[in-house]
């Protein structure tokens, strides 16, 4: 069932709203976690009881880091191509 969080930036997200804005599994986006890769999180809760949380503003900021830009062509390889 698709989640659809229509929420401020300051939202918090649990990790299958996050999954599903990046196209992925939770197990995926779990072991990122693991490993230190993706979007930061949240703990919310104590050392060892906690739920993860992700904030909206935060995943948001991944993907815009994440994004290709075109890379400018140099103008001598421009006039080759011609």
């Amino acid at each position: 069932m698709p989640v659809t969080p229509a929420a401020p930036s300051a939202a918090l997200l649990t990790t299958a709203e996050v999954a599903q804005l990046l196209g992925m599994s939770v197990r995926a986006l779990t072991h990122w976690r693991t490993k230190h890769i993706g979007p930061k999180w949240v703990p919310i809760g104590d050392d060892v009881h906690y739920t993860v949380r992700y904030r909206r503003d935060e995943v948001d900021r991944y993907i815009d880091a994440c994004a290709k830009r075109p890379q400018n062509i140099p103008e001598s390889a421009a006039v080759r191509a011609a």
